[in-house]
């Protein structure tokens, strides 16, 4: 069975870009932080951001996650501004570092962590 595939609409591209922008900017989050959260290179996220590249939806939900919004945050075009937050989204880049490691140190990890915890309580 064929499924029909609407044409690229570059409208729709450039809007989803300009949106893009919008958020990462509005949160202080640079196109290359960015790009390390969701592991693409810099360049992709500037046509993300131009509008000459089409994301997947794959893709437009990590760039949501990364940035600590909603899809529906990217995709809106209403003028409400939704803004990622830079500590967000350093936390969320720190938790994909974290899931890189190996099992034996992400529990040195853990371990470290309760220990400064404690120490506030």
């Amino acid at each position: 069975m064929s499924v029909a595939r609407r044409p690229n609409d570059p409208e729709l591209l450039k809007r989803f870009g300009a949106r893009l922008r919008t958020v990462r900017d509005a949160g202080g989050v640079s196109q290359s932080r960015l790009a390390d959260l969701v592991r693409m290179k810099p360049k992709t996220i500037s046509l993300f951001e131009t509008g000459d590249l089409s994301p997947t939806l794959t893709t437009v939900a990590a760039l949501a996650r990364a940035l600590h919004v909603r899809v529906d945050d990217l995709l809106r075009d209403d003028g409400e501004i939704a803004v990622a937050s830079p500590t967000d989204a350093e936390e969320a880049g720190l938790l994909g570092d974290f899931r890189a490691i190996s099992e034996q140190e992400r529990s040195a990890v853990r371990t470290m962590l309760r220990g400064l915890a404690s120490r506030r309580g």
